[in-house]
């Protein structure tokens, strides 16, 4: 019979799995990003994955029920996000931060719906974010 505690242990080995997988993906490409992307992504006890920094904002993908969903999360407010774009499961949102410019482009190219409001704008930094930080 499971446990509540199994259970608990086979979902953080599947994220701790899946958090390697990522850390392969991003060590790997060669795709040269304004996004400073970790070497080692760090991951939650919710699931949300850290891949990267960028404008004052952590890069952050979150498992959602039917999608996943990739957000720009303040560094000075790290309980919301402020920005969100969902994408199928798996590793869409991972390959569009990889190869978006967010200070050219307002938002990664293919997402399947926005989350959040009023839109981005490009090169929209977070509020109390270096001016002089390098993009």
């Amino acid at each position: 019979m499971s446990t509540d505690s199994d259970y608990r242990r086979v979902v953080a080995e599947r994220y701790r799995f899946a958090a390697l997988e990522l850390d392969k993906l991003i060590n790997q490409s060669k795709i040269v990003t304004t996004i400073d992307f970790y070497g080692k992504v760090t991951i939650d006890s919710y699931g949300t994955v850290t891949v990267g920094e960028w404008g004052g904002y952590l890069i952050q993908i979150m498992p959602m029920a039917f999608n996943d969903r990739l957000v720009m999360t303040p560094k000075s407010c790290l309980g919301v996000y402020d920005y969100g774009w969902c994408f199928p499961k798996g590793a869409a949102p991972l390959l569009a931060a990889m190869v978006w410019n967010p200070q050219r482009e307002a938002e990664p190219k293919g997402f399947i719906k926005r989350v959040g409001h009023p839109p981005r704008l490009a090169g929209q930094k977070a509020v109390g974010a270096p001016d002089d930080e390098d993009d």
